[in-house]
């Protein structure tokens, strides 16, 4: 803290952790809090924490964190958008993207209007329903990556999706895997990877359409001829980089695709053991986020 902040605060157990450099939390009371103005210090940077000397930042209330960087905070030099691929994912064992019951991944190249569109310019040709996710973050200036601020996914110009970081809810701070990929993100940005829908269990304050399955893409809502899905991807900077694929409705018929086996969800309790029964695993309700199958 700056010397004001020091002189306003007379907890002596408070003083004392500072003299061992203990981590500690302190809210001001009435009578100590301190008027600042544009310019002022209040802190200083430390190293504590992850990576060089920073100084740590919340905007906090109600239960609610704020994303600094709405309040003009963010002083860095932007360094752009980038893009590193996009899964389209199919939702089901009756969705075929390009003939397959797989996930298909693309990669960009801007074009003269500064859109990402294909590296290699194909049209996909999807049957059934396909979720998008994002490997993508802005950078800094500097070293470090930083996530998106918001992401919009549309079919043929209409909003499918919305998911923007201006707010958090305190409660669903751990609760990232409903946004992030925790298996791909890593915390330096290479990469992070963003889900686009809504998905089961999902509550977050960040996605405008909260009905589940909101930001999947349904082939059947495809008009005839070629199609174009959309996602924009927003920074600090508030200029978006924009995503282009062309896609159109495959009318095939193919054999159903392999029906995956869940033993978990968010929503039920259930023991895991070994063939031998002398190992065993419990999973109560919601402690995991999305279906999944495990063995021990």
């Amino acid at each position: 803290f700056a010397d004001n902040v020091w002189s306003a605060i007379q907890d002596k157990d408070l003083l004392e952790k500072r003299k061992r450099r203990q981590d500690f939390e302190y809210n001001l009371t009435a009578s100590e809090q301190v008027r600042v103005k544009k310019g002022d210090v209040i802190g200083y940077s430390g190293d504590t924490g992850i990576g060089p000397s920073h100084l740590h930042l919340e905007i906090f209330k109600d239960n609610i964190y704020y994303n600094p960087a709405d309040f003009g905070l963010n002083y860095f030099a932007f360094g752009g958008i980038n893009v590193y691929a996009v899964d389209i994912v199919p939702e089901n064992n009756k969705t075929f993207i390009n003939g397959r019951n797989a996930t298909y991944t693309m990669r960009f190249k801007l074009d003269k209007d500064k859109n990402l569109i294909p590296l290699h310019g194909e049209t996909l040709k999807i049957k059934g329903d396909v979720s998008l996710s994002v490997y993508g973050s802005e950078s800094s200036g500097r070293s470090n990556k930083i996530g998106f601020q918001k992401i919009t996914v549309g079919l043929n110009g209409s909003e499918l999706q919305e998911v923007n970081f201006s707010k958090i809810s305190s409660f669903h701070t751990f609760r990232s895997c409903f946004v992030l990929d925790n298996y791909k993100s890593r915390m330096n940005g290479k990469p992070f990877k963003y889900f686009t829908h809504t998905k089961e269990g999902n509550t977050l304050l960040g996605f405008k359409n909260q009905q589940v399955g909101a930001g999947i893409v349904h082939s059947e809502n495809f008009k005839e001829g070629e199609n174009e899905i959309s996602i924009a991807l927003y920074g600090i900077s508030k200029l978006p980089a924009i995503i282009k694929i062309k896609t159109e409705k495959d009318n095939k018929e193919y054999p159903d695709g392999e029906i995956k086996k869940f033993n978990l969800s968010h929503d039920s309790y259930i023991t895991v053991s070994t063939p031998d029964k002398k190992g065993e695993a419990f999973f109560p309700a919601y402690s995991i986020f999305t279906k999944a199958n495990v063995s021990i």
